[in-house]
């Protein structure tokens, strides 16, 4: 079974028609929000589902009409993923509190969906099976208050750097953990470091500096870059390495709490 939302779309009241940019935007927040919520219910990063416009219909909204297709026979998330991207999208708008399962990178993806309601787009609809899903400004206030106030630590992470971005000297990197985010982690480095860091591509890391966390997230959100370690050979361990090395690390406390206590103490 195939699952359809039809989103509805307007420029303010200003305005007589919706600039091309803007709608492109908008649509494409959209599209990586659902991808997201797709991440998060299969818990891969590899997507089981593609979406289609089968239905524009230009007039006051704008109606874009996506429909989920399964890409694997056989495999079919798209009720779940639907679903799912619905209510978190409500519940985000209604509570200070992360839908279960969705992390920081995901719930930004749905921040990003709000940020230009009210201002070059207005309003916004998802709609459903005649479920109809409003979304407001206070969807992108609220992952703020979610995510709360930035907490940083003195650290290091360890991975694959695999991405580089020199443009304009913007000077990023993302290195892909051993243990941890799939997406990476976007680290920024100064451009003493530039040499260092375009040596190190495709190779394991060790980046040390200030991390940067969120409340909802075990691993960091970035990393201001002081110092880059490179592994010539291969990754200074792997995961089956790591199995059982300590298994009563953090006492009687839960991971959570562990953590947070390590970053008090080493900011």
């Amino acid at each position: 079974m195939m699952d359809e939302i039809t989103l509805r779309l307007a420029a303010p009241e200003e305005d007589d028609a919706l600039p091309l940019e803007d709608f492109l935007k908008q649509l494409d927040a959209i599209r990586h929000a659902l991808n997201e919520t797709q991440r998060v219910v299969t818990k891969s990063r590899k997507p089981s589902l593609r979406f289609k416009v089968v239905g524009l219909r230009r007039s006051s909204p704008t109606e874009v009409t996506l429909r989920a297709e399964p890409i694997t026979r056989g495999v079919d998330d798209s009720a779940r993923v639907v679903d799912a991207f619905l209510n978190a999208t409500e519940h985000i708008q209604r509570r200070r509190s992360p839908p279960t399962g969705f992390d920081g990178p995901a719930l930004r993806a749905f921040q990003a969906m709000a940020q230009m309601v009210d201002k070059k787009v207005t309003p916004v609809e998802i709609v459903r099976d005649g479920r109809t899903v409003h979304l407001s400004r206070e969807l992108a206030n609220n992952v703020d208050s979610i995510l709360g106030p930035k907490q940083y630590a003195r650290g290091s992470v360890t991975g694959k750097l695999e991405k580089i971005n020199l443009h304009r000297q913007q000077n990023v990197f993302i290195v892909y953990p051993i243990v941890g985010p799939e997406h990476g982690i976007a680290c920024e480095f100064p451009a003493r470091l530039t040499e260092q860091a375009v040596l190190a591509v495709n190779k394991y890391v060790d980046v040390t500096g200030r991390l940067t966390y969120n409340a909802v997230d075990s691993y960091p959100e970035k990393v201001r870059a002081t110092g880059i370690e490179i592994y010539r050979d291969r990754a200074p361990f792997t995961l089956a390495e790591l199995h059982g090395i300590a298994p009563n690390a953090t006492g009687d406390k839960s991971s959570e709490d562990f953590i947070g206590r390590l970053r008090n103490e080493a900011y």
